[in-house]
């Protein structure tokens, strides 16, 4: 069975948009495939985000970066927007290489947010 182009990630489901799957406990919407890699030894994380802004550069343009994610290292990636966190699951190894990529994304995101932010009033220097 083929699927329809995603107008959001450029995958391919059975309706135009990705699939937001309410879950049961907490009613948080996850946005990603819904079945997790078939293996021996599945390890699940959740990797917290430290905002909201950041979900975009995990995502990335049309969901680019966590398809690559998911291919290169084979894992079920999903994002909760309620949490701010990604939830992965795989062979323990890959999980660990996309959290520390989530991990230097953020870093990278942090580091240029602190460059870009301008002095405040208290740490100016004082005119006379």
């Amino acid at each position: 069975m083929s699927g329809i182009k995603c107008r959001r990630c450029g995958g391919m489901h059975f309706t135009k948009d990705c699939t937001e799957q309410e879950t049961s406990e907490n009613s948080a919407k996850t946005v990603g495939p819904t079945a997790p890699p078939k293996g021996p030894t599945n390890l699940s994380k959740d990797i917290p985000l430290p905002n909201s802004n950041c979900i975009g550069l995990v995502v990335g343009k049309r969901g680019a970066h966590i398809q690559k994610l998911q291919t290169d290292y084979k894992c079920h990636i999903s994002i909760n927007h309620d949490t701010c966190s990604v939830h992965v699951t795989g062979a323990p190894h890959n999980v660990q290489g996309v959290e520390e990529w989530v991990n230097d994304i953020v870093a990278k995101y942090s580091a240029k947010l602190a460059v870009q932010k301008p002095a405040t009033a208290e740490s100016a220097p004082a005119t006379d």
